[in-house]
Parts: C-alpha cells; structure tokens; sequence
C-alpha cells in the first residue's frame, strides 16, 4: 500500500483511485523518495493544520491579510522564515519545530508571490 498524505483540495489526477473528496494523494508509483519526502510533507500538513488553532485573529482577519494590504506580505513571511532557520540549533537545540514554521513562513510567501488570486 501506498503512502498517504492528508490535504485541502488537489488536482483529481492525483487523488487515490481518482477521488478528489479523499483529500489525499498518493505517490507516483515510479517514484522512490529517498529521502522521506512524503513523511516530511505529511509532517509540514500537520504542523500548518495545528498553526490554525493557534493563530492571532481579529475580526476573522490574520496578520498576514494586513501584511499582504500593505504589500509587505513576501518580504515579511521570507525575513521571519530566514529567523527561524538563523535560530535552529540555537533555541531548544535542533528544534523541528523552527524549521517547520520557517517551511511555513515560505509556504506563505509561496501563497503571495505565485497562489494568490490577484485582488485578493
């Protein structure tokens, strides 16, 4: 059996016996990830998905929504991931957890620079 990650809404191509509602995907079965891949990313969804509870929210709207209306969303999500990855190894030794917010931070930037629809 093939390994399964959990996320939002994916292209049906990908989907488990084509299923775009399983929420999940399966690897290419000519694909070898080597170096974990699939567990990292399986681990990146569940950080983000446990970020959600966590978050600072004022009138349903996040810090990133005013950080993208001033047009300062990229530079601010790339200077917080480069603080993350500046402190691994520091903080908490090699803490997991900063790499995975930095990842984040980049996913989100990711989000603004190349996801968003424009007038967003």
């Amino acid at each position: 059996m093939s390994e399964v990650i959990n996320i939002g809404n994916i292209d049906p191509a990908l989907c488990i016996m084509g299923n775009p509602t399983a929420n999940s995907i399966k690897p290419p079965p000519t694909y070898n990830y080597k170096y974990n891949e699939l567990d990292i990313l399986n681990d990146m969804i569940k950080y983000v998905n446990r970020t959600y509870g966590e978050h600072y929210k004022k009138e349903n709207l996040e810090c990133l929504d005013a950080w993208i209306a001033r047009g300062t969303a990229s530079t601010t999500c790339l200077d917080t991931a480069e603080k993350y990855l500046w402190r691994y190894g520091s903080k908490k030794g090699k803490n997991k957890d900063d790499l995975m917010k930095a990842m984040h931070y980049i996913m989100l930037t990711l989000y603004n620079d190349h996801y968003k629809i424009k007038g967003e």
